[in-house]
């Protein structure tokens, strides 16, 4: 899969999640540039309603779109995770936030 043709993906998947206002930017590279043994992470700029996203390359295609669906739930969640962070159960709030995360994509993202 091309980056455009990844990047029309995300964009069918934001309107499925209601972020169509958002700006996503993706980024791919090399496997060992995502941090923590990861195939994708996100950054988040809450206030301006942007996101990066960065993948791994080397998986399938699948694999990019599911690990895009992920971030994109995690975006969803991220306004949650700025009050969280406020009190002390952020490191609490945040693994709860990835399993949440995991959950949710393997219920919208059915492969095939």
């Amino acid at each position: 899969m091309t980056k455009a043709e990844l990047e029309e993906r995300i964009k069918c998947w934001q309107e499925q999640l209601g972020l169509q206002e958002w700006s996503i930017v993706v980024k791919l590279v090399e496997g060992d540039d995502v941090t923590d043994d990861a195939w994708a992470t996100g950054h988040i700029n809450n206030s301006k309603e942007e996101a990066v996203i960065t993948l791994a390359k080397g998986r399938t295609d699948s694999q990019q779109v599911k690990s895009s669906v992920h971030e994109l739930v995690h975006v969803v969640l991220y306004p949650m995770w700025l009050l969280a962070k406020q009190g002390d159960n952020a490191e609490e709030y945040a693994r709860a936030e990835e399993k949440a995360a995991k959950r949710l994509t393997n219920a919208l993202y059915q492969e095939g």
